[in-house]
Order: structure tokens, then sequence, then C-alpha cells
């Protein structure tokens, strides 16, 4: 499952004598949402008075992509844009969910009077991805505000994955009984990263950073404005996981009894975003406002659970072997890069009424 979406509200150049209303307010919002749920089950059963085989695999897989853009601005307005009454808002927001659940079962039964033998598998793979960027801004413009001037990107993207893989495995056999069982679940949940072909759960080397941004911007431009001028770039950005595994052999027989049980769980939930709000250079009219504030806030959060549980027993009067592995392997990581700065001024910042403000804020969470 993909979406790929381009969301825009913008004013792009101006006539010779600008643009003038009673306010100005450009909002782009995007709430793109992928939800799914793949189960897949399978069962496998043998009766037989000499020899009996059960064998059975189930595999369950799934991927959800969103990749979007969410503009908001004003740019090549050299000739002006006024707001001769109230203010001036340039906002750009998304939302995006991705909801994913996947299961796989299986179950093999053998039954013999001689030997039996049993097989199972199930496993189940999730790979959810959002990159997204996120840009609320001001570019080559003159802007005249008789109340406030405010620009804002924010993201409140969610990953929320539940990965689910069991797997059950019996042999009953008058002479020998052999039950074998393996389960394995794999979550992969990436906000602002991109596996490559080459990438494969636990490899760290080859995972690339991806254009994910949330940035509230003004560049080489002016603005004139009675009340407050405010820039405000904000991630919230949430993954929860939660994967699975288990497994169970159960072997009898009347000579040996041989029962192994396997379980693998690996989840790795990375979060890497740009988090800016900054004005880089301005026009020889400057900017003016009564207070100015740049503020970048991430508030960014990961919440993984991850469990494997194997059981193996064996039933012999002569040998009997049970065998259970259990492995869990977690990567949460989140490497957002936030920062508020002003640089490339030639011309004039003033706050008439207050202070210049820079606030570059993290707040988060990776459990």
């Amino acid at each position: 499952n993909k979406i790929q979406v381009h969301t825009i509200a913008s004013i792009d150049g101006a006539a010779a004598d600008g643009i003038t209303a009673a306010s100005v307010a450009l909002s782009a919002r995007n709430l793109s949402a992928i939800s799914l749920d793949a189960e897949g089950a399978s069962i496998a059963a043998s009766l037989s008075g000499d020899l009996s085989l059960a064998a059975t695999v189930e595999i369950t897989l799934a991927e959800n992509a969103i990749y979007n853009q969410v503009a908001a601005y004003i740019r090549n307005a050299g000739n002006g844009v006024t707001a001769g009454v109230g203010g001036i808002s340039v906002e750009a927001s998304d939302a995006e969910i991705i909801d994913a659940a996947a299961a796989a079962a299986s179950v093999g039964v053998a039954l013999s009077g001689g030997t039996g033998l049993a097989l199972s598998g199930a496993g189940a793979a999730a790979t959810n991805i959002i990159l997204t960027k996120t840009e609320a801004y001001v570019a080559s413009s003159a802007l005249t505000s008789a109340g406030a001037v405010t620009i804002s990107a924010i993201d409140a993207s969610i990953i929320d994955a539940t990965i689910l893989a069991v797997s059950v495995s019996a042999a009953v056999g008058g002479g020998a009984g052999v039950g074998v069982s393996i389960g394995v679940s794999i979550a992969t949940n990436l906000i602002g990263r991109q596996p490559p072909t080459s990438w494969y759960p636990g490899n760290d080397v080859v995972m690339t950073n991806a254009p994910a941004a949330v940035q509230a911007y003004i560049l080489d431009s002016s603005v004139d404005a009675a009340g407050a001028l405010s820039l405000t770039a904000r991630a919230s950005e949430t993954v929860s996981a939660t994967v699975i595994g288990g497994s169970a052999a159960i072997a009898a027989g009347g000579g040996p009894a041989l029962g192994g049980a396997g379980a693998g769980v690996s989840a790795t939930n990375r979060v890497a975003t740009i988090i800016q709000a900054f004005i880089d250079g301005n026009r020889s009219e400057g900017i003016a406002a009564s207070s100015i504030a740049l503020t970048a806030a991430d508030v960014s959060t990961i919440e993984a659970t991850g469990g494997a549980a194997a059981l193996s027993l064996s039933f012999s009067p002569e040998l009997g072997v049970s065998v259970s592995v259990a492995v869990t392997i977690a990567t949460n990581s989140i490497t957002n890069q936030v920062s508020a700065f002003i640089q490339n001024a030639a011309h004039p910042i003033e706050a008439v009424n207050s202070d210049i403000g820079l606030l570059a804020a993290r707040v988060r969470c990776a459990q």
C-alpha cells in the first residue's frame, strides 16, 4: 500500500500593485491514512499406520508507505502582500497514520503407528515507512500586516504496528516421534528513513536518511507587522509497535522422541526528521514586528513491546529430547535534528515592543 500526495496552498507571484486584503490565510493540511489487517493460517494433518508426515508453513508479509509533501507558502511576491485589518497566516500540517496488523499461524499434526514427523513454521513481517516534508514559508516577498504574522509547520505522523506469528507442531508415533516448530515475527517502522534493497533487520550500516523535514521559515523577505511575528516548526511523531513470536513443539513415541521449538522477534523502529524554524536573509525593508519568536520543537516518541516464547515437550520410554530457543532483538532510535536560528540578515530585524526569542527544544522518548 502506497500513498504519494502533494498538498499545497500558495501565493506565487503578485501583480505590480501587489495583493491587498483584510486578512490573508493559507492552510495546507494532509490526513492520509493506511489501515491494514493481514492474516494467514495453515494447518496440516497426517494419519498413518506406518510413516506419518505433516508439514506446513504460513508467511504473511505487509508493506505500507506514505510519501507526501505538504506546503503552504508565499513566494515571489516582491510587490507586496498586505493585510489591512487582520493578520497573515501561513500554515502547513500533516497527521498521517499507518495502522498495520499482520498475523500468521501454522499448525502441523502427525499421528502414526510407526514414525510420526510434524514440521510447522509461521512468519509475519511488516514494513511501514512515512517520508513527508512539511513546510510553511515566505520567500522573496514583502509582507505588511495590521495584525500578527504567523508561519507554522506541524507534523503529527503515527505508525501503529502489531505483528504476531504462532507455530505449533505435534507428532505421536508408536515408534519414533519428531516435532519441529518455528515462529518468526519482524517489524520495521521508519519515519524519515528509507531502507535500501540490500537492507535486512539488524543491519544499521546501510540504513539511509531520507528527506523528511518540518520547516517554518522566512527567506530573503521583508515583514512589517503591527502584531507579533512567530515561526513554529513542531514534530510530534509517534511509533508504537507490538511484536510477538511463539512456537510450541510436542513429540511422543514408543521409541525415541524429539521436540524442537524456535521463536524469533526483530523490531526496528527509527525516527529521523529535520525540524527547523529560521530566518535566512532579508530585503532592504528589513523585518519589524511587535515581538519576534522562532520555535522548533520535537516531542517524538517510540513505544515498542517485543516478546518471543518457545516451548518444547517430548515423551518417550526410551529417549526423549526437547530443545527450545527464543530470541528477541529490538532497535529504537530518534535522531531528529532541531534548530532555530537567524542568519545572513543584511538589514535590520527588530522586535519593537519585546525581545527576539529563539527556542529549539527536544523532548523525546524511546522505550
